[in-house]
């Protein structure tokens, strides 16, 4: 499952949402939660949503508010791959 912006979130306390208006915070912690299981035990939607974030990394770190400290310090989320 392909999910883009306009995509409803398929699953959690943001279902239903589009995928844009889901918190960039709530979307860094759940897809760094799935990508510690098994890709293999992940269903569709689970799937989705963590190729979305891995497709859309920078992007949220970068709307994320909870990760100022990158600014603070003057590098780039990206610095941190």
């Amino acid at each position: 499952m392909k999910l883009t912006d306009d995509s409803p979130m398929p699953f959690g306390k943001h279902r239903g949402e589009k995928m844009a208006d889901v918190p960039a915070s709530y979307l860094l912690w759940l897809g760094a939660e799935l990508a510690l299981k098994d890709k293999l035990s992940l269903n569709a939607g689970q799937r989705g949503v963590l190729d979305y974030v891995a497709d859309n990394r920078r992007c949220l770190r970068l709307e994320d508010d909870t990760d100022s400290d990158y600014i603070q310090r003057g590098d780039s989320p990206a610095d941190n791959d």
